[in-house]
């Protein structure tokens, strides 16, 4: 029974365990598969990924399920199955600033795109290029900054640019999707388009 003196006090809530307490990122949106699997996506280094925290026989462990080299944002599976093969199903969503979300499945870190329901617009389009570059700061910290070229972008000429600073100033300027700040078609108008994550986003830990 929970009465307003346990709720006051906070007994009702047990015995609280910080999962997190050694990770470096923002935790957000877990979702529970069975007892002692959590999943959730954190913003990380500049993409936002999908962890998997497991209680074993010394605690929690955290570790990620998406690799660096998956230049989309995850979200948060909404669903899980298995293969044949007993291997965990995530089904969820994905984006980046080259398509809005569509769905995905996860199997073994690896992504496998479900619908395409923009592929019809998208094949209309060039492509423009995307680079991730480190840039050294006054403090000398080492800031990630998105560079988009215009699809037919020629190093042999000068291009006119677009720097895109989030307001917050905690915002992580990551591989969203935006149809209101679409970098794609600023690149596509012969924009350089120049997106740094200052000091003060998150998804680059505490410092």
């Amino acid at each position: 029974e929970i009465n307003a003196e346990k709720m006051s006090s906070g007994e009702w809530l047990g015995k609280i365990t910080e999962i997190t307490s050694g990770f470096r990122y923002n935790a957000a949106s877990p979702v529970w598969n069975g007892p002692g699997e959590i999943y959730f996506n954190a913003l990380t280094e500049g993409l936002q990924a999908i962890y998997k925290a497991s209680l074993g026989e010394n605690g929690w462990t955290v570790e990620r399920v998406t690799g660096e080299d998956l230049w989309y944002d995850f979200d948060t599976p909404f669903a899980f199955s298995e293969t044949p093969e007993g291997k965990t199903v995530l089904h969820t969503s994905w984006c980046s600033m080259n398509f809005p979300t569509e769905l995905v499945n996860v199997t073994g870190g690896k992504p496998e795109q479900v619908t395409c329901e923009n592929a019809h617009i998208l094949s209309q389009l060039r492509e423009p290029h995307t680079e991730a570059r480190m840039v050294r700061t006054v403090d000398q910290k080492e800031m990630l900054t998105w560079v988009i070229y215009p699809s037919d972008f020629d190093r042999t000429k000068k291009y006119p640019a677009i720097e895109i600073l989030l307001g917050g100033p905690q915002g992580t300027l990551s591989q969203g999707w935006s149809y209101r700040w679409n970098y794609r078609l600023m690149a596509d108008q012969g924009y350089v388009v120049i997106l740094p994550n200052r000091r003060g986003t998150t998804a680059f830990g505490q410092e």
